[in-house]
């Protein structure tokens, strides 16, 4: 019958075009500084997709670039790998780092009106790329909140940030300078991942604290060459008692050394786990302060557009203080923008719950 037969082809032409972007995992070439400009090219036309969020009456052209990054993401992604072992957490980087970028490519397309920082009312045209960008006072910001008659009070930690969260960082209006610059303009936005400063994260939360004050240029490089320094020794030490344990190896092993008594045996393995979670911690720490740096030194940013990336884990009380307060809120929108968006909006629809309390509970707030 001629109908089973049309369905075959379809699916099998769906199966090789699908084979094109995400080959079998022994069809993939082997990632090496030779191909590694192929495997990261996708950046390119992400960071001019970033580049044209920040200018006016750049909407149309962003939704006819989305589909070109998204499958050059995916395909430069999945066409390369790593055979060894050893490589197998920057492979999971990569991953990771596809998926942010798909996110917020996604979140470009559909900003109708572009990203703009905390303070400005209009964006540059793109023909004239050197324009200021038109900014009210810093002054007349306040809080960087916008507020209205629907709009309730700063909620508790179920909700949004406290009031006192957000005061201790006051929105980072963009310099003369920032917008002068396309590439330095680009990669603010695509960096901004907790969205500081930013429209699209004025109610993130932000850790407080006599630590996560705003401090002079200084100062701050002070504290966070000394947190680098002290990070970097802890991820040593920790990794080099992981790789001294009998039996634990790059390419796997086990944590639960059979030779041990049962007592001292879980003792050694629940040890082991903990620091393994505080060098998770401190490599993340470590990769943000050297961004920070970057930032502060490079892009000319106030210190006060990176605060700190982890929250106290000492003041730390439950799980849920521990996943939205104490640990890092750097995926927390592009998790939004996977499905906590849409999800919200669905319960909305289907009036399961109100799209206005799922916001507030993933800390973010209609605009």
């Amino acid at each position: 019958m001629p109908g089973p037969r049309v369905l075959y082809e379809i699916r099998h032409a769906a199966l090789l075009a699908w084979r094109q972007f995400v080959p079998r995992f022994e069809d993939r070439e082997v990632l090496t500084w030779r191909t590694m400009p192929q495997a990261i090219m996708y950046l390119a036309p992400f960071f001019f997709m970033a580049f044209l969020v920040r200018r006016q009456d750049t909407h149309l052209i962003r939704l006819l670039l989305l589909p070109t990054v998204v499958s050059a993401t995916v395909w430069c992604t999945f066409r390369f790998k790593s055979e060894d072992a050893r490589m197998a957490w920057y492979e999971w980087d990569r991953g990771l780092l596809a998926l942010v970028v798909i996110a917020k490519s996604f979140d470009y397309a559909c900003a109708q009106d572009g990203r703009r920082k905390v303070g400005e009312n209009e964006l540059p045209p793109v023909h004239e790329p050197h324009a200021e960008p038109h900014a009210v006072p810093a002054d007349a910001i306040g809080d960087g909140t916008s507020k209205d008659e629907n709009s309730d009070e700063d909620t508790d930690e179920d909700g949004g940030p406290p009031t006192e969260d957000r005061d201790a960082y006051p929105p980072v209006v963009s310099p003369r300078r920032s917008l002068r610059n396309p590439l330095i303009d680009a990669f603010e936005v695509a960096f901004a991942m907790r969205g500081v400063g930013w429209d699209f994260g004025r109610h993130v939360y932000v850790p407080r604290g006599p630590s996560a004050l705003p401090a002079e240029r200084s100062t701050f490089v002070k504290n966070t060459v000394r947190r680098l320094v002290r990070n970097q020794l802890l991820i040593d030490f920790v990794d080099t008692v992981e790789k001294m344990t009998p039996g634990v190896t790059a390419s796997g092993g086990t944590i639960f050394l059979p030779q041990l008594p049962p007592l001292e045996r879980y003792a050694v393995s629940t040890c082991l786990h903990l620091a393994h979670g505080l060098l998770i911690i401190a490599g993340v720490a470590l990769v943000y302060d050297y961004l920070s740096l970057v930032g502060v030194f490079l892009f000319g940013q106030s210190p006060s557009a990176w605060p700190p990336i982890h929250g106290d884990l000492r003041q730390t009380r439950s799980l849920h203080q521990f996943w939205s307060r104490g640990w890092h809120q750097v995926l927390r929108y592009t998790f939004l923008t996977f499905g906590g968006f849409q999800g919200a909006g669905s319960l909305e629809t289907s009036g399961w719950c109100s799209g206005h309390s799922l916001r507030r509970l993933c800390s973010m707030k209609s605009a």
